[in-house]
């Protein structure tokens, strides 16, 4: 199989809340007694794995799973153990029809005869009459697999259970696109009954929450798990029989440890390995800070801070800003805390959460893009506040099942910074006042992103073509807590006209490029910036055109590109689900045509809307076709931009023009700035080629 590099979804609740419900029908439940199997494995079998797979639109519409299934089984090796493969999920011959039940040599003969798919009446060991999405469901093919494993002679086998399919942190993995179900936290714990492995992985987005690993905890010695989105070869299935070939009793460490070194070399994986039996020490550690900066809240400062805070933290599964990301790294938070506060009860809270992680994280991974991923992330405040699917209710199940101490923060800090959003929302930012070193711009609630957005105005209509953050006002803390709190101002923007565009040897082509974060590499100090738009790509002999979004990481001291990725978006009109596909690869290609989506800015309404740009290709070197530059100074000003990341409002209002004191010489004219409009662009899984 070529060109497979794919992600395993994250179901982002703000574009779900703007799709239909899914049905929640249940397939009917039958009980089942296992077929005893034979003893294919041989004497020196050492290892048992479990696959767990629900097919979703994965398998229905890009056969991902089936070309996983491939890689399994053409590459499994018999005398290394046994492989039993659990499916269903997906609306498709062969995999609608409750749970079926095979193993790796049944599994490659079925696969063989349904020219790479699986067939209806294939060979198979069971197939139970279950809704894969269930507890119940997911009980009844563990005990299968469990009964099995004796009859095979595998009792003393490693065993490792692997769940494949999209991944939603708290809201919980799978998507039965035949009933419309997944199983959150609470059903998983349920599933997994009182049985235990030597290893479970995780297989899927931004299941590496410390909700979903304090679910496992109790059912592995060791978990892997990403905080980030994972594509569909961060397990790389191949690598792992031949490993398990060669030395059929490495150990289960040894094995997760080899896992995570395959996937750091995929770029785009934010992989840890875990130590299960410390996680509930992470947990208490979890409680025990919640607890002390719920005792913070009675400062006024409180709010502002940890909302400053929240901001500078590493973000995951982000839907084109960070208001949408699912979850959050917890040990970059509590390290800015605890950098933060003086001595006392929440700097000991910080740092013994810190080191928990650390005791906790045998091997974290990170993607060049999430360099602050440690290894342990937690549900984001906007995302578990205003999830609608599967529901607060499911998700307020899952925060109880052991947070007490983080939940009380949680409700009372979202509770609080809502209303203050809510009543911000209302209010109008006005023109900016401007005095000697500093910006009377004030967010008021204190808890809004503030960026300077770059305006170039050419033939009349200004142009965001790039964003950068405001420098925050601090001031001395005088509540014997915080050492520094924000003021809710900022320093005027300072640009000097210098920026990016497209150019390939011929005229400039504008881009608008969003401001995402700012993060450490190496010690080094990096940007990361978004261009959305719609990339057309010749796959396979076919011409394919999909909203792409390219990742850009600059040097911001010299406007040096460092890294240049590209990610198409795609989504599923009937089940909601958005999906990020890396084409055949993350990197841009000679001959990729991009059409980018400018942004507008309109003085008159205060508002900011979509269009297209000027088509532009990319030639041999993509990375050197974005190119820093200095604009015409008399064309240049900038406005201020708030993003209130509790309800997604963005309020916009006048900054002023650009003082540059030496600009070289201006980039050539645009050609076709304008031509139709676009839609923004929504990230989120992805897809085999």
């Amino acid at each position: 199989m070529q060109g497979r590099n794919h992600y395993l979804i994250p179901i982002n609740p703000y574009f779900l809340r703007m799709t239909a419900a899914v049905l929640l029908l249940l397939l009917a439940v039958a009980c089942v007694t296992p077929v005893t199997a034979a003893d294919t494995s041989g004497d020196d079998a050492k290892n048992y794995l479990i696959i767990y797979i629900i097919g979703s639109n994965l398998e229905a519409e890009y056969g991902e799973m089936s070309g996983l299934m491939q890689d399994m089984t053409a590459n499994w090796d018999p005398n290394a153990g046994e492989m039993l493969i659990i499916y269903g999920g997906a609306d498709k011959s062969g995999w609608d029809s409750g749970i079926t039940i095979t193993n790796a040599s049944l599994l490659f003969s079925d696969l063989a005869k349904g020219s790479g798919n699986v067939t209806e009446d294939g060979e198979v060991l069971e197939r139970l009459a279950a809704d894969i999405s269930t507890p119940e469901g997911m009980q009844q093919a563990l005990s299968f697999a469990a009964a099995y494993q004796q009859d095979s002679g595998l009792t003393d086998a490693h065993t490792y259970l692997f769940f494949l399919d999209h991944g939603g942190g708290a809201t919980g993995y799978g998507m039965n696109t035949v009933t419309g179900r997944m199983l959150s936290l609470p059903d998983i714990k349920t599933g997994l009954s009182d049985r235990t492995y030597d290893m479970i992985v995780m297989h899927a987005c931004l299941m590496g929450t410390v909700e979903s690993l304090a679910v496992l905890d109790d059912h592995a010695d060791y978990l892997i798990a990403a905080e980030q989105i994972v594509t569909q070869d961060a397990v790389n299935y191949t690598e792992l029989g031949r490993v398990l070939s060669a030395d059929p009793s490495i150990s289960p460490k040894e094995l997760g440890e080899h896992i995570i070194r395959t996937a750091a070399a995929d770029e785009v994986s934010t992989y840890a390995l875990l130590d299960a039996g410390n996680v509930p020490e992470v947990v208490d550690a979890l409680n025990a800070f919640g607890a002390a900066l719920n005792a913070s809240m009675i400062s006024s400062n409180t709010v502002p801070v940890i909302s400053d805070t929240y901001h500078k933290t590493q973000m995951f599964g982000e839907v084109g800003d960070s208001s949408d990301a699912t979850s959050f790294d917890l040990w970059q938070f509590a390290e800015f805390v605890y950098a933060n506060t003086e001595e006392g009860d929440l700097h000991t809270a910080a740092g013994n959460l810190m080191t928990a992680i650390d005791d906790a994280v045998i091997i974290a991974t990170d993607d060049g893009q999430s360099s602050s991923a440690r290894g342990v992330s937690v549900s984001s405040f906007t995302y578990l506040y205003y999830s609608t699917f599967p529901g607060n209710e499911v998700l307020s199940e899952a925060m109880s099942l052991d947070y007490g101490g983080w939940q009380q923060f949680y409700t009372n800090y979202v509770t609080t910074v809502a209303a203050a959003a809510a009543a911000d929302a209302e209010q109008t930012t006005g023109d900016e006042e401007t005095e000697e070193d500093e910006s009377e711009e004030d967010d008021g609630s204190g808890i809004t992103e503030t960026v300077a957005g770059y305006l170039y105005t050419v033939n009349g209509t200004d142009v965001v073509i790039g964003e950068r953050p405001l420098e925050k006002i601090y001031t001395e803390s005088d509540d014997g807590i915080w050492k520094m709190v924000p003021t809710g101002k900022y320093y005027p923007c300072d640009w000097d006209g210098n920026w990016f565009v497209l150019n390939n040897g011929g005229e400039d082509v504008l881009v608008s490029m969003k401001y995402e974060g700012t993060g450490y590499e190496d010690g080094e100090l990096r940007e990361h910036y978004s261009i959305a738009g719609n990339l057309t790509r010749v796959v396979n002999g076919t011409e394919e055109t999909h909203p792409s979004t390219i990742i850009v990481t600059i040097d911001p001291e010299s406007g040096t590109v460092l890294l240049m990725k590209v990610f198409a978006v795609l989504q599923d009109e009937e089940t909601g689900l958005v999906s990020l596909q890396l084409w055949d690869t993350t990197d841009l290609l000679a001959g990729d045509l991009f059409v980018p989506d400018l942004l507008i800015y309109s003085e008159a309404e205060d508002t900011i809307t979509t269009t297209s740009g000027t088509p532009f290709i990319f030639g041999e070197n993509p990375l050197e076709n974005l190119w820093y530059q200095a604009f015409p100074e008399d064309q240049l000003s900038w406005l201020v931009v708030e993003s209130n990341l509790i309800d997604e409002d963005i309020l916009v209002s006048a900054g002023g023009d650009v003082d540059v004191s030496a600009t070289t010489a201006a980039p050539a004219p645009v050609a076709g700035v304008l031509a139709g409009c676009a839609a923004a662009a929504v990230l989120c899984i992805l897809r085999r080629r």
